[in-house]
């Protein structure tokens, strides 16, 4: 099995977590896919971690360290997460304050597509 997936729509790098479980050896191989394939080439990346039940402070690194790293660039990270216990733990620990949260894929390309240059949402 696969540990990710990776597609590209437009100029969009999205980056699924195909897991229920992300431990440290797996925030450890994503970050490196991060490291080495997406962030040099991309500056809008969505991370799916939808499918998790379980993400270790690891991983929560790894999506900071992405987020710090793209902001350098005027890049931005997107999240896609399911409404259950993800989504209230990184409510808790304050990551969607820093990184926009989305409940799906499809969500998190359309609000890159209504920004305009400035970063503000655009109504039409």
């Amino acid at each position: 099995m696969e540990y990710f997936e990776s597609e590209i729509i437009e100029d969009i790098a999205i980056e699924s977590v195909k897991m229920v479980r992300i431990t440290f050896i797996e925030a450890k191989l994503f970050w490196e896919r991060l490291q080495t394939n997406v962030i040099p080439e991309y500056s809008k990346v969505i991370v799916d971690i939808s499918n998790c039940k379980f993400i270790d402070t690891t991983f929560m690194g790894v999506l900071i360290r992405t987020h710090r790293m793209l902001l350098k660039e005027k890049g931005e990270l997107k999240l896609v997460l399911a409404k259950d216990y993800i989504d209230k733990f990184l409510r808790v620990v304050g990551i969607t304050e820093i990184i926009e949260t989305n409940i799906s894929v499809k969500d998190a390309i359309n609000s890159f597509k209504y920004k305009d240059n400035v970063g503000n949402m655009v109504t039409s």
